[in-house]
C-alpha cells in the first residue's frame, strides 16, 4: 500500500469545482492508477488553513496530473510506502486518529427488511455511529476522547453531464481524537479497506499517528 498527499490550491476554479463534486476527484484518482480494479481510498484534509488530498492505494499513483489540475506549480505531492507502518501497529497501542465518514442508519420498514437508509444529521447520531462500529473495526473509543470537527452536505452528479448522471446527496462527518487498538488484525484491515460507505467519494479513510 502507498499513502500519498497532495497540497491543493483552493483558489483555482478546478479545485473549487472538485471539492464541491467528489466524483471529479474520484475520477482523477482512478486515472492516476494503472489498475482500475485496485483498492483505493481518498480524503480531503484541512490543516492549518491548507487543504490536502490524501490517497491510499495498492500501487504507486501518478500524482503529477492531479497536482497539475488542483495543486500549486512545483508541488507534486508526496508518496510513501504504507505497509511497514501498518505492520508496526500493536495490540493495545494508543493512537491519534482522523476519519471522514458517511454515517447512516436504517429506519425499520414494514415493506423492506433493511428499512430506509437515512443520514445521521446530528452530532449525537454521528458520534454514536462511530462508537457502535469501533469494536468490530478493532479499536475502542472513550466518548470524551474524540469529537466531530466538520460536517458537510454535498449534492453532485455521478457524471459530468446532468442529463446522463444521477444526482447523489451525501452527508459527511469528520472525526478526530484518540483510540486504543483492541484487535490489531481487524484494525489493520480497516486502515487498508476503509470504514463505512461512500468510499469512492472521499469517505472511509482512517489514518492514525502513534502516541
Amino acid at each position: 500500500m502507498y499513502l500519498s498527499r497532495i497540497p491543493l490550491n483552493t483558489r483555482l476554479r478546478n479545485t473549487m469545482a472538485a471539492l464541491a463534486s467528489p466524483n471529479i476527484i474520484h475520477g482523477c484518482v482512478e486515472d492516476a492508477l494503472d489498475r482500475q480494479d485496485s483498492r483505493t481510498l481518498w480524503r480531503i484534509d484541512k490543516l492549518q488553513g491548507n487543504s490536502y488530498l490524501l490517497i491510499l492505494s495498492q500501487e504507486k499513483p501518478n500524482l503529477l496530473h492531479i497536482a497539475a489540475q488542483f495543486g500549486d506549480k512545483g508541488e507534486p505531492g508526496l508518496c510513501r510506502p504504507y505497509d511497514k507502518f501498518v505492520s508496526s501497529l500493536e495490540q493495545g497501542q494508543r493512537c491519534l486518529f482522523r476519519l471522514t465518514a458517511n454515517p447512516i442508519y436504517s429506519q425499520p420498514s414494514n415493506t423492506r427488511d433493511r428499512g430506509r437508509v437515512s443520514a445521521c444529521v446530528t452530532v449525537a447520531r454521528q458520534r454514536d455511529w462511530l462508537l457502535k462500529r469501533a469494536e468490530a473495526a478493532g479499536f475502542e473509543l472513550a466518548p470524551e476522547a474524540f469529537e466531530v470537527v466538520d460536517r458537510q452536505w454535498k449534492r453532485f452528479y455521478r457524471s459530468a453531464s446532468k442529463e446522463r448522471g444521477k444526482q447523489v446527496t451525501l452527508s459527511t462527518a469528520s472525526y478526530e481524537g484518540e483510540l486504543r487498538i483492541t484487535d490489531v488484525e481487524a484494525f489493520r484491515r480497516v486502515l487498508c479497506e476503509g470504514l463505512g460507505r461512500a468510499r469512492a467519494y472521499g469517505c472511509g479513510l482512517l489514518t492514525v499517528i502513534k502516541l
